[in-house]
């Protein structure tokens, strides 16, 4: 989670904050909402957003995330990011990492403790779930920030992202017994990683408007590649009906379920078909904060 309070020259709104709930949702496929018909697992914080926003259905991404995330900060198609344009990070610096104990071991070849307040250390969270300390964190900076000053809030979670190799798929138990329905047991504990992602989404929402900051937002909200189902990655996510998955140049691996909600959109409520790719975003929310003339030319 990454946070900058860059002062602009605003000139479309004067205290623009920009919410970026970018996976950026890792692994989640393109059947895994219910604004793309979804039945199985509810998702009612972030349907409410992409029903009275705009649904991006023509969204492409790269096949991984990395790339993706690059791609969306930069502008630019294909370590720390502290000190790279933000002012403060939390959370972790590899790709993967366990929910609860925040350790990263991969193949038995590599392994460490990986959970990061800006350059320290951070064992405060050890046992607790890391979609709940995101979302913590994130609530945190928004009711302590001052809102007539622009915020910039990156929100990449480790959800629906798998852990471990040894315990890939992980959520609260009492969670996970909400999804009984669900036959397949990594299906169902994919769903329980969903719903609090989910909850996520409305607690920052929920303090947007706390704080009298949500009538100036611009939320967004995407995948960074498509769902694994399965395979290298052993999780549980659906594209149906798109071919491929995750790593793959199919249509399952890089188009992307992603939206904008805000209240300063002037036509909400609608699905555009209008091809996207995410390295747009970071000239249009440039074109939203009255910065167009800040951007070098190759990017206009």
């Amino acid at each position: 989670m990454e946070t900058t309070n860059t002062s602009y020259q605003i000139t479309l709104h004067n205290r623009i904050q920009i919410v970026s709930k970018i996976p950026y949702y890792n692994f989640k496929g393109w059947n895994d909402v219910g604004f793309h018909g979804n039945v199985e697992i509810s998702t009612p914080n972030i349907d409410a957003l992409a029903y009275s926003g705009v649904i991006l259905n023509n969204y492409y991404v790269q096949p991984l995330c990395s790339p993706s995330r690059g791609a969306l900060l930069s502008g630019i198609k294909e370590y720390t990011p502290t000190f790279r344009g933000f002012d403060s990070h939390y959370g972790y610096w590899t790709g993967r990492l366990d929910y609860y104990n925040h350790r990263l071991v991969y193949n038995n070849t590599l392994g460490g403790y990986d959970f990061r307040k800006n350059m320290d250390v951070e064992y405060a969270g050890v046992g607790k779930y890391a979609t709940d300390l995101f979302t913590e964190e994130g609530v945190k900076i928004i009711n302590e920030h001052n809102p007539s000053v622009p915020l910039f809030l990156y929100l990449p979670h480790l959800a629906t992202h798998v852990g471990n190799e040894d315990d890939p798929l992980q959520a609260p138990i009492e969670v996970v017994q909400r999804f009984s329905h669900i036959k397949d047991e990594k299906r169902r504990i994919f769903a329980a990683m969903l719903w609090k992602l989910d909850e996520s989404i409305g607690k920052v929402v929920e303090a947007l408007k706390d704080n009298d900051m949500l009538k100036d937002s611009i939320i967004i909200f995407s995948t960074d590649n498509g769902g694994s189902a399965g395979g290298l990655e052993n999780s549980a996510g659906s594209n149906w009906p798109l071919k491929g998955t995750k790593i793959s140049m199919w249509e399952g691996g890089i188009r992307g379920s992603a939206f904008v909600w805000s209240p300063l959109i002037k036509n909400p409520g609608r699905v555009s078909k209008q091809m996207m790719h995410i390295t747009d975003w970071l000239p249009t929310l440039y074109s939203a904060i009255g910065e167009m003339s800040s951007l070098p030319l190759w990017m206009e």
